[in-house]
């Protein structure tokens, strides 16, 4: 739900460009503000400048006094740095003089002046660094041997005494024992003239040269000095100001920073500016704690005198005047370098203070923005309420209502607003509702005006125009369509909006992908509540597939008519078929019972009664076949297949066939390729000699005169058969008819000559099933020839022994059990089996079966019929195979269904037998299992 807040882009005028008091009181506070800081910050930067000025006279005082100050310091450091000496004068004085002999061999170093093994040769520049390095008057320095005889010295005319030997024995042993260059300082000794000294010795690396010092111990004052010089003279402070020393008679020992070696008589000349000066350094250097001197002094010799001022003070022991200075003209940069710090302080001070106030101000302003915003959003939210109620259903946000009198009217103002909007949002809902509803249907829906006009549609049609619903409001059916669909969609809203009665039309239309389907259309008006016509509606369906569907059920309607027909006929003719050998059956077995028939009568009627019935198998054996073939159970029996030999057995039987058919002028001529081996391959025997028995019947029976003619070629690992005949020949438009079920040439030919229209579509379903393919050439008046090919697959003969009929069988010690609900089929089997001499036990159902079973146990093997009574033979077989599992029980049954074999043996029958059984096969197979 939308809520009305605040909005700070809304104008503070009203229409009439009166401000509003928010505003007034917003810049009022903001004024006072402003102006608070503004005085805030003068009074602030009015007391910084004050403070500036007063800091700046201060340091303009008091910073000379700072400096005088500096000045007394320094001189007192001095005399501190003397007194230190003084009262650690010895290891001063052999630290100064051990620093100054490392120097030294750190120059003879430098200067790659030693050979071992070689005499000492010292460069004239070496020496004169040597002289400047031990510059004293009071320091001896040698360079002597291993034995301790001088090779350098820093005074030509003079050598060094080395005659204490202890002392040149103590060193040499300090050496040895020492892993680096080792420095022997500080060992006192007497000299020849009895006087004490001091020496101190130290290793020249890669020699057998030592560098040793030499002084006086009496002169140990005078030296101690010398290196106090050398030490004070290096100082410097700022503006190159030094430290200077004269003694009290006016020598100068350090003037002007350099010392002097030759002390240097100052109060001798013309200038009686220094003499007067001198005066009061030793004035002041007698006193006790020193003073100030004020006077004119040239900086250096190219400037001028300027007025300097210097602290002297003095050491009475050594008589020597201490002091240092500095020209006052070198104060007023560092005091103006002091004020520019002052004033670059007082400007951050004050850049930081306007910064701060800055943000005090910005923070100001926000606070006052925010107070301001808060009084005036009250009437903000509701004049914006007012504004938009009219075309929006927006609520007031009563969180930002802050008086207690706005919140009743906030309320009272929601409430409205809440019922609006709830009967608004059930509209949208419901809205929303049909379109996904009308969206989701498959049909194309589409609306239009009074006008025809489109005014929207579903998904469905947007697919059918490629547009989408918005793009097609106002456009006419002229923009969408060709003129001639255009014209008659015109035309049928012109005649509904006439009649105002729906119409329905069908007509085929084109999908922008090219698709077209038959498209069912029915247009209708629409009314509003009152009744009046708002527009037209349409509602096409895709009835192609529906269209297509009934043209298929007409097809299959008239597929099964013919279907039907065709079966009539086959029925028919099976009918007539089976009729006529059982009607010779019949008769013939009638005419036997005649006992005055003569042998020779007898004899031909028992042979055509068994002619006929070996034509009734026939015709049985194909209609069980073409019922396998329809369940898909046809099975091919893959064996050893003498070729050579089937078509020998074909070639006596058919000749058999065609003399007793009274067609001796007709020739049978087998044709079979040259060789000296039979052709023997992997193929099924059975089905393959039913192939060619049903070819040469049909070859047998539509032939009259002339020769049929079989065979087989054999090349490239194919072996094709041949039937060729001159009988009536087929014509090219019913040759494909032959290979189909139930179908025959015309009915003149079914009479003539029979047949049940099965064996040509048999074969070619068992052709195929072995891997070959079969088809005719024929003409007609010229006869036919049927061929047919199978792959030849090469196994290795073997020579197996056939049962015979012939054989001697002798089964007198052996029993077997018949179980067989028919006598008839019994007696012929207890007949067929007479000869063998074996014990027969006979059950008419499955429960005698299994009674028997159990009371003779040396029951040798069971023949199981599987259609019994009270039990069936399955459910007897399972029973008798869980008393004896290794009973060989033979199923023999006159069901020829698909699978019977296989079901069979999966119940536990070692053997499958079909009814009728001949009297060699069921011999054969019982003899595989008898023994």
């Amino acid at each position: 739900m939308n809520l009305i807040k605040f909005n700070n882009n809304n104008s503070d005028k009203s229409p009439s460009g009166t401000p509003s008091l928010s505003k007034i009181f917003f810049l009022i506070s903001l004024f006072v503000a402003m102006l608070t800081v503004l005085c805030l910050i003068t009074y602030i930067a009015i007391s910084d400048y004050q403070h500036y000025k007063a800091e700046t006279e201060s340091l303009r005082i008091k910073f000379p006094e700072q400096q005088k100050h500096e000045l007394k310091y320094r001189i007192l450091a001095a005399k501190d740095y003397i007194h230190f000496v003084r009262t650690h004068s010895v290891d001063f004085i052999n630290a100064h003089i051990n620093n100054k002999i490392s120097k030294a061999i750190d120059l003879f170093n430098r200067g790659k002046i030693i050979t071992p093994g070689e005499p000492l040769k010292i460069k004239p520049e070496i020496a004169d660094s040597l002289y400047l390095l031990f510059l004293t008057s009071k320091l001896q320095i040698a360079i002597s041997d291993s034995t301790g005889q001088p090779v350098f010295t820093s005074e030509p005319d003079s050598s060094v005494e080395l005659t204490n030997s202890s002392i040149w024995k103590r060193y040499k042993e300090f050496s040895a024992t020492s892993k680096s260059s080792p420095i022997f300082d500080g060992w006192k000794y007497f000299a020849q003239n009895k006087q004490p000294k001091c020496i101190s010795f130290g290793t020249i690396p890669g020699s057998n040269f030592q560098l040793h010092a030499v002084y006086q111990l009496s002169d140990s004052t005078s030296l101690m000095q010398e290196l106090v010089l050398d030490s004070l003279v290096t100082i410097r402070y700022e503006n190159g100001e030094y430290i200077f020393i004269n003694t009290f008679d006016g020598f100068g020992l350090i003037t002007k920073g350099v010392l002097q070696h030759i002390p240097l008589k100052i109060t001798q000349g013309q200038d009686t500016n220094w003499i007067n000066i001198f005066q009061k350094e030793l004035e002041f250097a007698n006193s006790l704690s020193g003073n100030y001197l004020n006077y004119s002094w040239a900086k250096d010799s190219s400037s001028g005198y300027s007025e300097k001022v210097s602290y002297i003070s003095g050491i009475a022991d050594w008589k020597w005047i201490l002091g240092t200075g500095m020209h006052t003209n070198d104060i007023h940069p560092i005091l103006q370098a002091r004020k520019a710090e002052l004033r670059q302080s007082m400007i951050s001070k004050f850049i930081s203070l306007v910064i701060f106030m800055i943000v005090l101000v910005l923070i100001i302003y926000f606070i006052t923005r925010y107070i301001t915003n808060l009084s005036s959003s009250n009437i903000r939210l509701f004049v914006k309420f007012f504004k938009n109620a009219s075309i929006n259903l927006q609520q007031i946000d009563e969180s930002q209502i802050h008086f207690r009198e706005f919140q009743t009217l906030a309320k009272a103002a929601n409430h409205m607003i809440s019922e609006r909007d709830r009967i608004k949002t059930d509209l949208e809902t419901e809205q929303s509702r049909l379109k996904y509803m009308i969206d989701s249907i498959p049909d194309m829906i589409f609306f239009k005006g009074t006008d025809s006009l489109f005014v929207g549609c579903n998904r469905a049609f947007e697919k059918y125009i490629g547009k989408k619903s918005a793009e097609i409001r106002g456009l006419t059916e002229y923009d969408l369509f060709s003129k001639a669909h255009a014209d008659l969609y015109t035309e049928t809203d012109r005649r509904l909006m006439s009649n105002l009665e729906p119409i329905r039309s069908t007509d085929w239309v084109t999908y922008p992908d090219g698709r077209k389907v038959l498209a069912d259309t029915l247009k209708t008006l629409y009314f509003d509540t009152e009744g009046k016509v708002l527009g037209i509606i349409g509602i096409s369906r895709d009835i192609t597939e529906m269209e297509e569907t009934r043209q298929r059920l007409i097809m299959a309607k008239e597929k099964a008519e013919e279907s039907d027909r065709l079966k009539t006929a086959f029925l028919a003719n099976m009918s007539h078929e089976i009729r006529t050998p059982m009607n010779a059956i019949i008769g013939f077995s009638d005419l036997l019972s005649d006992e005055d028939l003569a042998p020779e009568d007898r004899e031909d009627f028992i042979s055509k009664i068994k002619l006929s019935g070996e034509s009734l198998m026939n015709i049985i054996n194909d209609i069980i076949d073409i019922a396998k073939i329809e369940a898909g159970q046809l099975k091919i029996t893959d064996a050893e297949c003498d070729i050579d030999k089937l078509l020998a057995n074909l070639y006596g039987t058919f000749s058999e066939i065609k003399n007793r058919s009274h067609k001796s002028e007709l020739e049978l001529k087998l044709n079979l390729p040259s060789s000296d081996t039979p052709l023997v391959t992997i193929a099924d025997p059975l089905r393959l000699h039913q192939v060619l028995t049903n070819l040469l019947s049909n070859a047998l029976k539509f032939t009259e005169f002339g020769q049929i003619e079989f065979g087989y070629t054999f090349k490239d690992s194919i072996i094709q058969f041949f039937v060729r005949d001159t009988g009536i020949g087929i014509l090219r438009s019913k040759q494909q008819l032959l290979f189909q079920r139930f179908s025959q040439l015309d009915q003149s030919t079914t009479r003539k000559y029979g047949g049940t229209g099965l064996g040509l579509a048999i074969s070619k379903n068992i052709v195929e099933l072995m891997g070959g393919s079969i088809w005719l050439e024929s003409e007609p008046g010229q006869g036919s020839l049927f061929q047919f090919t199978l792959p030849y697959r090469a196994v290795e003969v073997e020579n197996i022994a056939a049962f015979s009929v012939d054989d001697t069988i002798n089964w007198k010690n052996k029993k077997i059990l018949i179980a067989e609900d028919i006598d008839q089929n019994y007696i012929l089997m207890e007949a067929v089996l007479k000869f063998t001499q074996v014990t027969l036990l006979h059950a008419p159902n499955g429960q005698v079966a299994i009674d028997l079973v159990k009371e003779h146990s040396d029951i040798d093997l069971i023949l199981m019929d599987i259609q019994l009574p009270v039990k069936t033979g399955y459910e007897a077989i399972q029973e008798i195979l869980q008393i004896y599992p290794e009973l060989p029980i033979i199923s023999f049954t006159a069901y020829a269904l698909p699978r019977e074999k296989e079901k069979s043996l999966e119940a536990g029958c070692v053997d499958f037998l079909n009814k009728p059984i001949k009297p060699d096969q069921l011999l054969n197979v019982i003899r595989k299992y008898m023994n």
